[in-house]
């Protein structure tokens, strides 16, 4: 069960990744395109747009971030309480259990990173469509 969610896990990461690797570009060149074409005198709507850059950046790192040490706690968290389950009464048993550990704890990385790419790649994917639609 546990290689099954990570093998999803780590498939959504490579997904959000490929996708964030296309839409990130897009929304650079458009913005990148609007600010060489507004020149000095920016509309109100380029204003917005350009303010709206920078809050935007923040707002997702910040959920970034939070989202990973959420994630990483409760990583750390379930492979502590592994621990103090059922003590290893063998050599082999402990062999095992210390090889559960270094595999659910790879997946746990794997769901943190995916944690922390979430919102960077929900606002750079919705930039994308948004842009995108808007007449230039």
């Amino acid at each position: 069960m546990a290689t099954r969610r990570a093998r999803s896990s780590s498939t959504s990461l490579a997904t959000r990744s490929f996708e964030l690797s296309v839409a990130a570009p897009q929304v650079v060149a458009h913005r990148l395109t609007r600010m060489m074409a507004a020149g000095p005198g920016l509309s109100p709507r380029d204003q917005k747009e350009f303010m709206g850059m920078g809050t935007e950046k923040m707002a997702a790192f910040g959920q970034s971030w939070a989202a990973m040490w959420m994630q990483a706690c409760t990583v750390q968290m379930t492979a502590l309480q592994s621990m103090w389950r059922v003590p290893p009464a063998s050599p082999a048993a402990v062999s095992r259990m210390a090889q559960r550990l270094v595999t659910d704890q790879a997946a746990g990385m794997s769901q943190v990173l995916s944690a922390g790419l979430k919102p960077i790649h929900a606002k750079a994917v919705s930039n994308a469509r948004r842009l995108s639609r808007k007449s230039r």
